[in-house]
C-alpha cells in the first residue's frame, strides 16, 4: 500500500505559511464518546500509539479521523487479544483500509506481539514488526523482595472467566489467585463463580475480597508482595494478548508453568525457567512440583528477564526514533518512553476521547510555534 506524501522541509522559515493552525474539528451535538487506549509518542512529527478496544476498532484512531482529518499522523498500532485469529485480524484490516481511504493523511504501523501475527497485515501491504508490549511493564514494581515468606505453591493473576481455564490449576495444593471484576459477569454471577472455585480448590486463598460492587482491587505492590510469597507463576489460558502478568511473575522473579496459547505471551519466556505443560491439571500440577523442586535462583530468572526486556526496549526506540528522523522531525523518543513507562503511561485509558483529542491539537500547535 502505498503512503502519502509526507516529506518535512524544516529549512523554510515558519512565516512562509502563516502561523500555525488548529486541525481539530468541533465536534458535534449528536456525536457520541466512549473509553479507549491511546498515547501520544511524538509531536515533531505526531506519532500516537492506539490498541483497539470495544467500540473502537482502532482504538484513539478511531474517532480522531474525523477530528484530526487534516493531521498528519502517525499510529502505531498494538494488539490487545490474540491477531493470529482471523476474525480479529480481518475486523482490524478492514477498518484499517477504509480510515486510510477516508483519512489520506493518517497512516499505521502494526506491531505485534509475537511474529505468527504479521503474516495477514504483511499481506495487506501495511508496514508491520514485532516488538512485545510487555516491556512496557514497569520494572520497579515488580522485584524480588528479600525475607519474603513462602506461603502459596503457586499463584496466577487473571480474571474469574472461562477464558482464564483457573479450574487447571485444581490439583495444585495451596494455591493463591489475585483477580478483579468486570461487567463481563454480573456481580451475582462473578460471586457465584467465586465460590464454585473456592469449592473446587478449598486449600487456595482467594486474596481479592468480595465487596458489594465485585471484589477489592490490588494496586501493583500489594501484588508484588503476593508474587514475592508465591513460588510459581501460571499462565493457564489458551488464548490471550501478551498477558501482563507473566511479565509480572519473572520480574519478581518466579518461574513460570503454562499451557500451550496463542497472542504472544511466551514471547519473553526462557526453557531455563519456563515450562509449557499440556492442559489438563495433572499436568500443571507435576509441572509446578518439577519447577519448586529445581529452586532456581529468583535474581537469577529476574536478570535473564530484564536483559530481554532492555533489547526489547532499545528496539522500540530505534524503531519510533527513525520514524521521527524520517519526517524530519526532533524530538528525543528515549526520554519520553522512559517518563511514560516510569508513570505506567505507555497505555492508558482514555475516558474522555474529545479531550485527547484537543490536547493532543493544543500540544501540536504549541510545538509549531516553538519551532
Amino acid at each position: 500500500m502505498s503512503e502519502p506524501a509526507d516529506v518535512a522541509r524544516p529549512w523554510l522559515p515558519a512565516w512562509l505559511g502563516g502561523p500555525p493552525r488548529s486541525c481539530l474539528r468541533p465536534a458535534g451535538a449528536d456525536e457520541t464518546w466512549g473509553s479507549t487506549w491511546g498515547t501520544i509518542f511524538s509531536l515533531q512529527p505526531v506519532i500516537v500509539a492506539s490498541w483497539p478496544s470495544i467500540g473502537f476498532p482502532l482504538g484513539i484512531a478511531s474517532p480522531l479521523g474525523s477530528w484530526l482529518h487534516d493531521m498528519r499522523i502517525e499510529f502505531l498500532m498494538m494488539p490487545a487479544w490474540a491477531w493470529e485469529l482471523p476474525e480479529i485480524y480481518g475486523e482490524i484490516l478492514t477498518h484499517a483500509a477504509e480510515h486510510r481511504r477516508r483519512h489520506p493523511r493518517h497512516r499505521f504501523s502494526f506491531l505485534c506481539n509475537t511474529p505468527a501475527q504479521e503474516p495477514p497485515f504483511a499481506a495487506a501491504g501495511w508496514p508491520v514488526t514485532t516488538m512485545n508490549a510487555n516491556m512496557f511493564l514497569d520494572e520497579s514494581t515488580f522485584r524480588p523482595l528479600p525475607k519474603a515468606e513462602l506461603a502459596f505453591t503457586a499463584i496466577y493473576n487473571a480474571r474469574l472467566s472461562k477464558d482464564k481455564r483457573i479450574d487447571l490449576a485444581a490439583g495444585i495444593e495451596r494455591a493463591c489467585f489475585i483477580y478483579f471484576y468486570t461487567d463481563e459477569l454480573t456481580v451475582s454471577e462473578f460471586h457465584a463463580e467465586h465460590a464454585r472455585l473456592s469449592a473446587l480448590m478449598p486449600t487456595a486463598t482467594f486474596l481479592n475480597r468480595l465487596t458489594p460492587e465485585g471484589c477489592e482491587y490490588l494496586w501493583g505492590k500489594d501484588i508484588n508482595v503476593a508474587l514475592n510469597r508465591s513460588r510459581v507463576g501460571l499462565c493457564l489460558s489458551a488464548v490471550e494478548g501478551q498477558m501482563r502478568a507473566s511479565m509480572e511473575y519473572m520480574l519478581a522473579g518466579l518461574p513460570i508453568v503454562s499451557t500451550p496459547s496463542i497472542g504472544g505471551r511466551d514471547y519473553f519466556f526462557d526453557p531455563d525457567y519456563c515450562v509449557i505443560a499440556p492442559a489438563d491439571p495433572r499436568s500443571i500440577a507435576e509441572a509446578v512440583a518439577a519447577l519448586i523442586a529445581r529452586n532456581i535462583p529468583r535474581d537469577y530468572i529476574r536478570q535473564k528477564t530484564w536483559a530481554r526486556v532492555e533489547r526489547e526496549r532499545a528496539r522500540f526506540t530505534a524503531f519510533v526514533q527513525n520514524r521521527i528522523g524520517r519526517r524530519g522531525g526532533d524530538d528525543k523518543f528515549a526520554a519520553r518512553f522512559e517518563e511514560l513507562v516510569r508513570s505506567w503511561q505507555v497505555k492508558p485509558w482514555l475516558t474522555n476521547v474529545r479531550g485527547f483529542a484537543e490536547q493532543l491539537d493544543s500540544a501540536v500547535l504549541e510545538a509549531k510555534r516553538r519551532r
